[in-house]
């Protein structure tokens, strides 16, 4: 049986929050967006170090290493930026981006449907219980 008295409570959200994903190159880039965001309100999110297949199959399959000059933008690592917004925030999202970022070069950014959102917080009473335990 599980405790629901310290849960976070679950917002079901398929109309109301979208996920932005934003891959993007140039870690200056990153920087600026996530000021931009800051300024404009938006929520937080999280950052995550990523390679795109051209750099796999370019630099680490030396079978491919001749499909180098097919893949001129698989130099450098890339950074994603997860982040759950309200639908009414998303436009914006999309256009710091293209503000920030410019080309398509420098990275893709794209929305997709949120059908369930839970924020998880400490459970202070599974901590108290396992500080206690180590006391004895």
């Amino acid at each position: 049986m599980s405790d629901t008295t310290n849960s976070s409570p679950v917002i079901n959200s398929s109309i109301d929050q979208q996920a932005f994903v934003c891959i993007i190159k140039d870690y200056s880039k990153l920087e600026a967006l996530l000021l931009a965001c800051v300024e404009h309100d938006l929520p937080g999110g999280t950052i995550l170090d990523a390679r795109g297949m051209g750099q796999v199959l370019c630099q680490d399959i030396p079978l491919f290493l001749h499909l180098r000059d097919h893949f001129p933008e698989a130099e450098g690592d890339s950074y994603v930026l997860l982040s759950v917004v309200s639908t009414a925030q998303i436009e914006t999202c999309f256009k710091l981006t293209e503000q920030i970022c410019g080309s398509a070069s420098q990275g893709v950014c794209f929305a997709l449907p949120v059908f369930r959102f839970k924020q998880f917080s400490p459970n202070k009473s599974y901590f108290a219980a396992t500080s206690n335990s180590e006391d004895a």
